[in-house]
């Protein structure tokens, strides 16, 4: 789950809650919200600055994972994560990610056998 402020002028500011997939539990993906949140207020941080234009496309800002796995491994690592949730709960749900994503990879998906039967 992310939030992004849309602010182009004070009169036209909205908060925009951008929510996971259905498979999302959503009291977790809460609580690791407000437990990042209340971690960057005790930690003093400051928000970067506001990005213009397409977003996607700046170079050298922090961005999401980009498959489970990596996901699962950076959350294992996350001290700041342990804080918000309990340990215990958070090694499970790194247990299932890395189980889940290992999983997919003994599997050929309809994409590739369309893709490279094409090719063959």
């Amino acid at each position: 789950m992310t939030y992004r402020v849309i602010n182009t002028s004070e009169s036209r500011c909205r908060l925009e809650t951008r929510v996971g997939g259905a498979d999302v539990n959503p009291y977790l993906a809460f609580a690791g919200c407000i437990g990042a949140g209340l971690w960057g207020i005790d930690q003093d941080l400051s928000l970067p600055p506001p990005g213009t234009g397409n977003c996607y496309n700046i170079i050298g800002v922090v961005t999401a994972p980009r498959s489970l796995e990596e996901a699962a491994r950076e959350l294992a690592d996350s001290a700041t994560a342990r804080e918000a949730v309990s340990p215990a709960v958070l090694d499970n749900l790194v247990r299932i990610a890395l189980w889940e994503s290992d999983l997919f990879k003994t599997k050929v998906t309809d994409l590739e056998r369309r893709r490279y039967f094409e090719m063959a």
